[in-house]
Parts: C-alpha cells; structure tokens; sequence
C-alpha cells in the first residue's frame, strides 16, 4: 500500500539533497 508511494515521495523529496541514496533506496522497496 504505502511501499510504493514510499520510496516515490522519497525519492522526489530527496532527489534534491541525496539523489543518489533515493536511488538505491526506491528500488530496493519496490522490489519486495
């Protein structure tokens, strides 16, 4: 439920300071 919109919101909230560790980090939810 919330796994997916997760890492989305993680990803584009701190895609501005940490980019790269967004990256790493949404993938790796999704994937479970």
């Amino acid at each position: 439920e919330l796994g997916e919109e997760f890492p989305v919101k993680l990803h584009y909230g701190f895609a501005e300071g940490l980019g790269n560790a967004t990256y790493m980090l949404a993938p790796r939810i999704q994937s479970e």
